[in-house]
């Protein structure tokens, strides 16, 4: 355990006997202090995070500690079995420092925090996961304001504290006589946030007393761990009453938010409960089961747990699959009875199997939304003669930027747009749309009389065009007459509730050898990839996260660059050129630079930080004058470069041809 000397501000490791420390309470902000950078003490004092380092040692030696521990810089977070370790020590530590320094910078310190009005109760403090242990493990905790005047003690703001998070008064002062059921402790949780997903499990770890390795990258599988470690030390059936999603679950809930209506659940003393454990066939457990009027394979299970001080009894439903092989159903639900159902009903062994991975389920990847929306841009240069003569459906509509757009309630529909050529009556249509929450698209020629309705309607019956619904194509090409020929490109993008698509249409004259044909279904069966190409084209789409503080600052060469709404293009006429975008961060000033280029007719990229002074145009220079050339050799289209303050950046590369050019989809990410 590494301590920090509140008078030196110097870190010292100790590998046991303790001195008294006074420990730190906070939420993480912008510019913390790390323990890479505390021993640099002309960097940490430009950090904004020092300034909390300086105060909380400041109280502490005013209290006459001569060591505090701040989770910030006394743990290498760059050693993950360090990490791993603190963290399973973390709530021992609170527990065993003498004094908890719990500082909220949101809220003053000259407000009544009792009061309906204080922000006391609504700061940001009491809406994170670490903080819950933060408040439960030490016996004595002071909270201070922005300033470090002191608000209060947990002692003496036990009422308007238990009104915030749902923990009695007695819990926080340490003296409740008795359990506290699982469920209880789970609803404290249920709506608190971690930055980490697998975090929302392992700042749990203390108030249920168990230890488990961290494997951050596992996800929600944190949490599954979590309640297998509880199981093998507890027999509180109370770790099943949640409430949840789904059509059929498991025993074991996703996350603590499913125990936000458990607080009040509290376990029943059953000296003839039974064992219940994990097996390969799911949770083995002896329950009373009741069957749910005349079905014969739907039934309550009662569980040994109450709800609040009723002397009542909760059941949740199971449907018997084979054997004694059962599923959770209806998880939204849990039913409360007198118990008298279930005076004479038999106990059974069942077995409650949860998701298995190893089965590689690819139904359970399925991300369906409540909307699909495609924004459509064409692009038919007036000399190919071709528009749009009609939709379906037909109100489709098209905004002030030519863009079209068609939304889909749901998935398992499509839209379509005819086009016809003005000279000479040629057809073709674009079929748009999700299958299997899988985005899809056709392109039909040859169709003769039929109308937009029927073949919409056709890729709906057996045989004919519905394979390639399955298919999932997002880029086709298809020749037209007279030597022209149709592209489609899509690409997604979520956001919130709604799946968003951006769909190109392109007409352009064939330059594909006369050799080249389309397959049935649309797509290309042979292209001739001629190398060098008239143009590269890379279209970038850019995500950069308000909180990252990053916006582009410069691109160059500019004559290169152009826009269309939210994506940037890059348009080159040879191999053996780039272009470079330059980002920089509104508050830090850091900068750093994505290259973009062609070289030996294949595409490469390159992330360039730290790089001075040096202006855009030089950093471009230096990769063709030896210093960076490298790069160009590596033919990288996929990477990924750390940036400062935890964040990193992306880059990744598609390639799309494009006949008499070759088009790169471009993602610049910033993490």
């Amino acid at each position: 355990m590494r301590l920090l000397n509140s008078k030196t501000i110097e870190l010292k490791e100790f590998l046991g006997n303790f001195p008294e420390y006074a420990i730190l309470s906070h939420t993480w902000g912008d510019q913390e202090v790390l323990f890479q950078d505390i021993g640099n003490k002309s960097k940490a004092r430009t950090m904004k995070g020092y300034s909390k380092i300086k105060g909380c040692c400041a109280q502490a030696l005013k209290d006459g500690f001569e060591y505090v521990w701040i989770d910030t810089c006394c743990i290498n977070k760059e050693s993950s079995s360090e990490l791993s370790e603190a963290i399973n020590s973390m709530y021992a530590w609170y527990q065993k420092s003498q004094i908890c320094y719990a500082y909220i910078v949101d809220v003053p310190s000259d407000e009544d925090p009792n009061s309906q009005s204080s922000s006391f109760a609504k700061s940001r403090w009491f809406t994170r996961g670490w903080t819950l242990q933060e408040l439960l493990a030490p016996s004595h905790v002071i909270f201070y304001g922005s300033n470090w005047e002191e608000i209060g003690t947990k002692a003496s703001l036990q009422e308007v504290i238990s009104a915030t998070t749902g923990v009695d008064g007695s819990v926080l002062l340490s003296n409740h006589a008795g359990e506290i059921s699982i469920a209880k402790r789970m609803s404290w949780a249920s709506k608190r946030e971690t930055t980490r997903e697998e975090d929302r499990a392992y700042s749990l770890m203390g108030i249920f007393g168990v230890n488990m390795p961290t494997i951050y990258g596992e996800g929600g599988n944190a949490f599954i761990r979590l309640q297998h470690e509880i199981m093998k030390l507890s027999d509180d059936q109370t770790i099943f009453v949640w409430v949840g999603h789904g059509r059929e679950r498991g025993l074991l809930a996703h996350s603590p938010a499913e125990f936000i209506h458990s607080g009040d659940v509290k376990a029943v003393d059953d000296a003839n409960s039974s064992e219940y454990s994990m097996t390969n066939k799911g949770l083995c457990i002896r329950l009373p089961l009741r069957p749910v009027g005349h079905e014969n394979d739907i039934f309550l299970a009662k569980l040994n747990c109450q709800p609040g001080d009723s002397r009542g009894s909760l059941a949740i439903y199971l449907k018997k699959e084979k054997g004694q092989q059962y599923a959770r159903i209806h998880p939204e639900k849990v039913e409360t009875g007198d118990g008298g159902h279930f005076s004479n009903v038999p106990t059974e062994v069942v077995y409650v199997k949860e998701r298995d991975p190893a089965k590689f389920d690819i139904s359970e990847r399925m991300q369906p939304r409540a909307r699909y929306t495609f924004s459509i841009m064409v692009k038919i240069p007036p000399e190919h003669k071709f528009s749009i003569c009609e939709t379906v459906p037909s109100d489709m509509r098209r905004d002030k930027n030519g863009l079209w757009f068609l939304s889909l309630d749901h998935s398992g529909i499509s839209g379509l747009l005819m086009f016809r050529n003005d000279s000479s009556e040629e057809k073709f249509a674009v079929m748009l749309g999700v299958h299997n929450y899988t985005v899809w698209t056709d392109v039909v020629t040859n169709f003769g009389n039929e109308t937009a309705q029927s073949i919409r309607a056709s890729y709906y019956r057996d045989g004919g065009r519905g394979g390639s619904l399955w298919r999932g194509l997002d880029r086709i090409l298809a020749s037209l007459k007279e030597g022209r020929s149709v592209s489609v490109s899509v690409r997604s993008r979520i956001t919130s509730q709604e799946q968003q698509y951006r769909a190109e249409i392109i007409v352009k004259r064939d330059r594909v050898q006369s050799g080249s044909h389309t397959q049935k279904g649309g797509g290309p069966s042979k292209i001739q990839h001629i190398q060098p190409k008239a143009q590269y084209v890379f279209s970038v789409q850019i995500t950069l996260p308000t909180s990252s503080g990053f916006a582009v600052s410069e691109t160059l060469p500019s004559d290169f660059w152009s826009s269309e709404g939210e994506v940037r293009f890059l348009s080159m006429s040879g191999s053996g050129t780039s272009g470079i975008l330059m980002f920089r961060n509104r508050t830090t000033e850091e900068n750093f630079a994505v290259m973009l280029g062609v070289h030996n007719y294949v595409v490469w990229t390159d992330v360039v930080t730290d790089f001075g002074s040096e202006t855009a145009q030089a950093i471009r220079e230096s990769y063709y004058g030896g210093r960076r050339g490298n790069a160009l050799w590596l033919n990288r289209a996929n990477m990924k470069e750390s940036l400062k303050r935890g964040r990193s950046v992306s880059v990744s590369i598609g390639t799309m041809s494009l006949l008499g050019q070759r088009g790169y989809p471009t993602q610049i990410i910033v993490n």
